[in-house]
């Protein structure tokens, strides 16, 4: 009958209704989490071929109700918002971290998950461990930020102190007064300590003695170069050789050849351990002070601070001297239907066959996005247009009441008939 099947149609309204208000209220209330994706409740029609047809009219008809589909704005991206943790990620762009649930004793057997929320923090084991609770995965990279393997793992510091790196390289730049090497009178030595990284990373020193006209030679320079650490008598310099500067013409003030130096203008420098460092002497000798500055490569063994992720998703651990070492580089993916990801708490998303395999990847390759720390992204609902929806769906909720109570009236009078 008719008036049965509009009776079950508008049941079927109000049920259609109220899945759209929960999926509302659920995208209301993750206004505010990060990585939450909308759910939106599509309407489908229901059709019931129970219509009679002649060759001139139909003799019936039979409403079929409303269906409703479920789904989830995965591939709709959030906006990013700072935060105040290095180890807060965000994805700008397409992409998703991959990452696993369980504990690190039996994460083996886990699957990989998709998730595009990156809040985390190092926990009491060292794991670089999502809020939700789930685990980061990387691949690990050796001291030179080399892939060692491409097997995803959860990724863990070890909170270890860095590596020493011996010095290799010194650049010691500085004027030398003209005035003091204008006489061919020998003057008093300048002296420049100079540090520098050995072997073991233990910091030593370099004595740099300047001495102006040096054997009595005007506009000239003598540099004796000692290991103090090794040679504190001074008997044995790493260097001595006497160096003449330009008094006059286009290179007034530049010293002429440098003894000792190489094709590329350095010095090597042996110390009595066998450290070889090669020296760039960046000098001049105008009328001004003597101004020294210097910088050395080597660093000393430091203290674990905190991590940092570049755009690439190299994950490196940072010591308290400023050393960066290279640990692991993020396992990132991409599905071809983000939208047939099957959701899971904690904002992460399970491969389905609706969703295709999962296809490893990393930052910034094959259309991947780019990472971006300090950050997290953010929920991708509009509270505005949910409160439209709450509006449009209340007034369809009562609508399909409306139904179910005038189709029981109509009803009624059918049954009223009889007497």
């Amino acid at each position: 009958m008719s008036i049965q099947s509009a009776l079950q149609a508008g049941v079927s309204g109000l049920g259609a209704q109220s899945r759209r208000f929960a999926a509302i209220a659920d995208n209301i209330s993750n206004a505010q989490t990060a990585g939450y994706k909308r759910s939106v409740v599509e309407f489908t029609t229901r059709v019931v071929d129970a219509t009679a047809r002649s060759a001139t009219y139909d003799t019936g008809y039979a409403a079929g109700g409303v269906a409703t589909l479920v789904n989830r704005e995965i591939d709709r991206a959030g906006s990013i918002q700072s935060t105040s943790r290095s180890t807060d990620l965000a994805i700008n762009g397409s992409g998703f971290f991959v990452v696993r649930g369980g504990t690190p004793a039996n994460q083996a057997d886990e699957p990989l998950l998709l998730t595009r929320v990156g809040g985390s923090a190092l926990d009491a084991e060292g794991y670089l461990r999502l809020d939700s609770g789930y685990y980061l995965q990387g691949v690990p990279l050796d001291k030179d930020g080399k892939m060692v393997s491409q097997v995803p793992q959860s990724i863990q510091f070890d909170w270890q102190p860095s590596s020493p790196k011996p010095s290799q390289n010194i650049t010691f730049k500085d004027n030398l007064p003209a005035s003091l090497a204008s006489q061919a009178v020998q003057g008093e030595p300048l002296e420049t300590a100079v540090t520098y990284v050995d072997e073991l990373g233990a910091t030593k020193t370099l004595q740099f003695v300047w001495t102006p006209s040096a054997g009595g030679v005007p506009n000239s320079w003598n540099l004796a170069i000692y290991d103090i650490d090794a040679d504190p008598a001074r008997t044995a310099p790493l260097y001595d050789q006497n160096i003449a500067f330009e008094a006059t013409g286009a290179n007034a003030g530049l010293p002429g050849a440098i003894p000792g130096a190489d094709a590329d203008g350095k010095i090597t420098l042996t110390t009595a351990t066998g450290q070889t460092m090669r020296l760039d002497l960046q000098i001049t000798q105008f009328d001004f002070t003597y101004a020294p500055t210097f910088s050395t490569d080597g660093v000393t063994a430091s203290d674990f601070s905190h991590i940092d992720v570049d755009e690439d998703g190299t994950v490196y651990a940072v010591f308290k001297n400023g050393a960066r070492e290279p640990r692991f580089k993020l396992m990132m993916a991409d599905v071809a239907n983000p939208s047939g990801l099957e959701p899971l708490d904690g904002n992460a998303y399970a491969i389905t066959q609706n969703s295709g395999p999962l296809l490893r990847r990393f930052a910034g390759d094959s259309g991947i996005g780019t990472i971006r720390s300090y950050a997290v992204e953010g929920s991708n609902v509009d509270i505005a247009d949910e409160l439209t929806s709450m509006i449009t769906t209340q007034r369809a909720y009562s609508a399909n009441a409306s139904i179910v109570t005038t189709s029981d009236q109509m009803l009624q009078e059918l049954t009223n008939l009889k007497r």
